[in-house]
């Protein structure tokens, strides 16, 4: 390995070697994570040194940097393994192999598949790997010769580097954002109860403001049913969870339940302080409310993302509303179909339905699904509805049958 010579390595350094205390000093949201992660890999310790000197005070959209350090390509690839959100790789060339910083280049690029870190070669040997190949043979960044990257030219390069990072994340973020509205639209319009629908709803909801947090629950939310007047909680999660069955008013803050009030009267959606809340109003008067609250400190809501989903939530809201106002009628015309029947061979009230509800209760006892139990409880009052035209002259006769008659009375059931 080449000495890297004392000018070149004091080159990362102010006058004198002073590091000097550069930062960005963005208006915009701190950075998740309270600080972003740069990869310094580089066989010299001298070089690691006097990076972090220079780089101690830097600072970007309200976080610092959280500088990770490897001495060989073998020790790099083991971090980035474990920190898949390295925004940043300083690379030198040469270390334990003259091109050990390019296979490292290929390894990120092809084999863990991150093409979103921002890679900034830093070579004290331009020979070794001359910029022409490098640009045109990897998928590199920038390019630097350590003995022009000064103090001032490294917080540049960051910045410009960072800046990048931070857009190319968003983008991927919104795209896997637009991706599960996709994979969830086609659910929204399957046949739901209201209560099932409300809750896997939510759940998307939570899971669209959490970003990519993962299991973290930066956000709580509710959804909640209008009964007697007020709004009550069907379910919830994080600091609402084991909330069911309360009134909404009662458990959140005045400013928020002022908000609630005003998304009622107007039947919209409104954004406010990190939280978001909905009302949803069908043709025949169902309302549904979703609310969304984060803390001063939680991820901000991706606002286009949110009205993109909760549009077709609107939409299947008001189709499994439609749905279910179509099988209730289907309840009713098989309930008063029985009645008629009943009523026609003088059966004892209520005989089919407590047939409908028998042949349910053998059927759960066999092991069928639930929801097909539920359907021969619907279909069950149906198996005397041929009763309807056997003449009465043989429904009600009062003694046996004739072999004619019985034939006839047989016909009831086809």
């Amino acid at each position: 390995m080449a000495e890297k010579s004392p000018m070149e390595l004091l080159s990362f350094a102010g006058k004198n070697g002073t590091p000097l205390p550069y930062g960005s000093r963005s208006k915009g949201p701190p950075n998740k994570r309270g600080s972003w992660k740069l990869l310094i890999v580089d066989d010299e310790e001298e070089v690691h040194l006097l990076t972090r000197m220079v780089l101690k005070n830097y600072e970007f959209e309200g976080g610092g940097l959280n500088l990770l350090s490897a001495y060989s390509g073998v020790g790099a690839r083991q971090i980035l393994r474990d920190n898949p959100d390295v925004a940043i790789i300083l690379l030198d060339v040469v270390m334990e192999r003259e091109d050990s910083g390019l296979r490292l280049v290929r390894y990120i690029r092809n084999e863990l598949g991150n093409m979103n870190v921002r890679i900034i070669l830093r070579t004290g040997q331009p020979g070794q790997a001359p910029e022409h190949e490098v640009v045109n043979q990897y998928d590199i960044n920038d390019y630097k010769a350590k003995t022009e990257l000064t103090a001032q030219k490294l917080f540049t390069t960051v910045t410009s580097a960072l800046r990048s990072w931070r857009d190319i994340q968003s983008i991927t973020i919104r795209n896997r954002g637009l991706q599960k509205i996709i994979n969830s639209g086609a659910s929204l319009f399957e046949w739901h109860s209201r209560s099932e629908f409300a809750n896997g709803v939510l759940r998307q909801l939570v899971l669209l403001a959490n970003g990519e947090q993962g299991c973290e629950q930066d956000y709580s939310g509710l959804t909640a049913r209008r009964r007697s007047g007020n709004f009550e909680i069907q379910y919830g999660v994080g600091s609402f969870a084991h909330l069911n069955g309360r009134n909404v008013q009662d458990v959140v803050p005045d400013a928020t339940g002022e908000m609630v009030q005003r998304a009622e009267r107007q039947g919209t959606d409104f954004f406010f302080n990190q939280s978001y809340v909905c009302c949803i109003r069908a043709d025949n008067d169902e309302e549904i409310l979703f609310l969304l609250k984060g803390g001063n400190d939680s991820q901000p809501l991706d606002k286009d993302l949110i009205c993109i989903y909760m549009s077709n939530v609107a939409l299947a809201f008001h189709n499994v509303n439609l749905s279910l106002e179509i099988i209730e009628t289907q309840k009713e015309i098989i309930h008063t179909l029985g009645e008629v029947v009943e009523t026609r061979s003088k059966e004892t009230a209520n005989h089919v339905l407590r047939v409908g509800k028998m042949v349910q209760l053998l059927a759960l006892r066999m092991g069928m699904d639930p929801d097909e139990a539920a359907i021969l409880r619907l279909a069950a009052p149906m198996h005397d509805v041929g009763k309807v035209g056997i003449p009465d002259s043989i429904l009600h006769k009062p003694g046996a049958l004739s072999e004619d008659e019985y034939q006839i009375m047989k016909t009831h059931t086809t």
